[in-house]
């Protein structure tokens, strides 16, 4: 049962990583972006292999992978102090979960997209919406200590015996600064596998175009 949360408390990593480099924003003016992309069949990227895990993710070319040390390194030269070390901090929390971490990024607009990798764990629609909750009782812990507001903006479980997908979105607010993230998250088993993917960003995107071609 996924609220058993073996995997050092999933729920409260879904709320940590809220990567906000938005400094380095380089935004370009192509109306075509992959933003924009609604239709699977419209999207333009390539495969990235995780040998180790027999994994294929599907990225837009405009991302890099980076080392967690080379992305501490980025987010020191772009983040606030306190936005570094929160930042930080979350990184390393999901950086030593079981299983393997990965990290990549879309300079063009600013896009954080990490996947860990985890042991295999299959979930109901019901495991989902208490997991959805753990996630809102995580959400108020933070807000108490630190100034952010987080508005859900969707939550959804689709599954079967053969694959489940658990997918949160929440629009995060920063109020002393004026700042506004939205930070997708993603659970999915499916082949004996698990994995969960957070995207970061300033814009509301709809990244399932993407995670239809991942192939686990």
């Amino acid at each position: 049962m996924i609220i058993k949360l073996k995997n050092k408390n999933i729920a409260l990593l879904l709320c940590l990583i809220l990567l906000c480099i938005t400094s380095c924003l380089n935004i370009t003016s192509d109306i075509k972006n992959w933003i924009e992309i609604e239709n699977i069949e419209d999207i333009n990227g390539k495969y990235h292999f995780l040998s180790d895990d027999g994994v294929k993710i599907y990225l837009p070319d405009t991302f890099k992978k980076y080392t967690s040390s080379e992305y501490l390194k980025l987010l020191d030269s772009l983040a606030t102090k306190k936005s570094y070390a929160f930042e930080s901090r979350a990184v390393e929390t999901l950086r030593d979960l079981d299983g393997n971490f990965y990290i990549y990024f879309d300079e063009a607009f600013g896009i954080t997209y990490t996947i860990n990798t985890l042991p295999y764990f299959p979930f109901s629609k019901r495991d989902a919406s208490q997991l959805l909750g753990i996630i809102r009782m995580n959400n108020e812990k933070i807000t108490k200590k630190e100034d952010i507001k987080f508005t859900k903006i969707t939550a959804k479980y689709t599954g079967n015996k053969k694959q489940q997908i658990f997918r949160s979105i929440y629009k995060v607010d920063y109020p002393d600064t004026d700042l506004s993230l939205f930070s997708t998250a993603y659970i999915i088993s499916s082949n004996g596998k698990t994995v969960m993917i957070k995207l970061s960003s300033i814009y509301d995107i709809n990244f399932d175009p993407f995670i239809q071609k991942m192939i686990l």
